[in-house]
């Protein structure tokens, strides 16, 4: 075989590739993807690589020797089966539990804190390591406590809470118990006084 036609079947390898690709983030582009037309693929996947999973899938269940090129009469064929195969693992991942449970962080709808203000709910969650706030509980600083106490300024609530965290109760439904509140109002107060704690001077806070 010359070398001018190793180099013409070596690119039959290149176009299946590249007309697989396509016919993949055709498939893509068909379907909503977390609640979003350009959305996340399930484990990071895209075009690129479903299209290369194709054509891995496709030498190997063929026997299909790694060194030898599609000649230009195999080259329909094999682009048919790839498709079908690019086809049928989008319709895989579009069929996955967490495609239709899980939504891209910028496409979740805003909530309203206490105070009027429109933000992501992944701003509300709690970040796993501790927060200035607990890191001043566990150090029960009485001057420390105090000033924040004083920073509250006269929002009964908040104050009675702070005390009773500094009591020792950390759960909202213990706190809900103790104050005779509902556990809602605990978290909505919770994220208040996390709020009010980043505005404190010398807070650390993030």
């Amino acid at each position: 075989m010359t070398g001018e036609n190793s180099s013409a079947l070596a690119q039959n390898w290149i176009l299946l590739l590249h007309q697989t690709r396509i016919s993949a983030q055709d498939h893509i582009n068909r379907r909503l993807w977390r609640g979003d037309p350009g959305g996340v693929l399930p484990d990071g996947h895209d075009a690129h690589s479903i299209a290369a999973q194709a054509l891995a899938d496709f030498c190997q269940e063929n026997n299909h020797p790694p060194g030898r090129e599609p000649t230009d009469a195999e080259v329909p064929a094999i682009l048919c089966d790839l498709q079908q195969r690019v086809r049928r693992h989008v319709d895989r991942l579009h069929h996955r539990k967490e495609n239709f449970l899980l939504r891209n962080e910028p496409d979740l709808a805003r909530v309203f804190t206490d105070d009027g203000e429109a933000v992501s709910p992944i701003e509300l969650l709690p970040a796993p390591e501790p927060t200035g706030l607990q890191a001043l509980l566990r150090k029960e600083d009485e001057a420390e406590v105090r000033q924040f106490k004083a920073f509250l300024g006269k929002d009964r609530r908040l104050k009675t809470l702070f005390d009773s965290l500094c009591d020792g109760f950390r759960k909202p439904r213990a706190l809900a118990g103790k104050l005779k509140l509902k556990v809602q109002t605990i978290k909505n107060l919770l994220k208040q006084l996390r709020r009010r704690w980043a505005r404190f001077p010398g807070s650390q806070a993030p």
